[in-house]
C-alpha cells in the first residue's frame, strides 16, 4: 500500500468514527431531555422533601 492508500483508510476510519459518534451524542442528547421531562412532571407534584429524595436516590 502506497501513502495515499493508507490516507484515503485513514480518512474513511475518521469518517465511520464520526458517524458512530454523532448517533451516540444523538442519543445521549435524548435521553437526557427524556430524563428532564421526567423529572420535572415527577417534582411538579406537591411532596415533602423525603419524597423528592427518595425519589433521586433509587
Amino acid at each position: 500500500m502506497n501513502d495515499f492508500t493508507v490516507f484515503l483508510h485513514l480518512l474513511q476510519d475518521k469518517d465511520r468514527f464520526d458517524d458512530h459518534y454523532s448517533g451516540f451524542q444523538k442519543i445521549v442528547g435524548d435521553l437526557e431531555r427524556f430524563l428532564a421531562s421526567y423529572l420535572h412532571v415527577i417534582f411538579c407534584r406537591k411532596m415533602k422533601t423525603q419524597q423528592g429524595l427518595d425519589i433521586v436516590t433509587r
